[in-house]
């Protein structure tokens, strides 16, 4: 009956561990040069729910600082979608930041982009969006004869992609955020079973270890 029970709380730990939602629940790739994390998003979404997952998460939708920052990141994930990215100007028309706040230093918008279209014709199938927001997110990984850029799209769903597996988002966050899965999962049964030796026990004055320790 003892084993069945510290089998069930361990069970316990390592399911609240693995819950949808930390930064625990994603697949983190680290880039030396920046010294963040990044990984994508577990939805297609909109970009302000991609950015509300990157919250949630730690962190913000990612933040392109140069040249060499954005070459990583096609060479490291999929280059089947376009990604959000944490570049907007939903604030303010023109006035284009980024949702960690950092300073822009680094542009690369497709030739004739920002247009902020209010209607557009969608590759590959000619489907068309309109919206009365015009284009006020961003998205990397936009081909336009071999090379990639950015454009700027409504808060729209997957639908509107140019990448064939549709749209996502990049989380970048810094190290403190991240809870690596590997070191949570052994923590985790560690503490588990040291809290199960603490049951009912009590470390009285002058006792030089506690009882949970002998």
């Amino acid at each position: 009956m003892k084993k069945i029970r510290v089998a069930i709380l361990l069970a316990s730990v390592i399911g609240i561990l693995l819950v949808p939602g930390g930064a625990w629940a994603y697949t983190w790739l680290f880039n030396p040069a920046t010294n963040h994390y990044y990984a994508t998003a577990m939805a297609n979404n909109t970009w302000e729910q991609a950015e509300a997952e990157a919250l949630l998460a730690g962190g913000h939708l990612v933040t392109i600082n140069d040249a060499a920052e954005e070459s990583w990141l096609r060479s490291t994930f999929d280059d089947a979608y376009n990604y959000w990215i944490g570049f907007t100007d939903h604030q303010q028309e023109g006035a284009w930041g980024w949702a960690s706040g950092e300073p822009v230093t680094y542009p690369n918008w497709a030739p004739s982009e920002p247009n902020n279209l209010s209607s557009a014709e969608v590759e590959p199938d000619g489907q068309q969006y309109y919206t009365g927001e015009g284009e006020d997110y961003a998205v990397m990984n936009w081909i336009i004869d071999g090379a990639a850029y950015w454009n700027d799209v409504p808060n729209l769903g997957p639908w509107f992609a140019q990448g064939i597996g549709g749209v996502t988002g990049i989380i970048e966050v810094a190290p403190v955020h991240t809870p690596l899965p590997s070191t949570w999962l052994l923590v985790g049964p560690v503490l588990a079973g040291w809290l199960w030796r603490c049951r009912g026990r009590v470390w009285t004055r002058g006792d030089e270890t506690p009882p949970c320790l002998r």
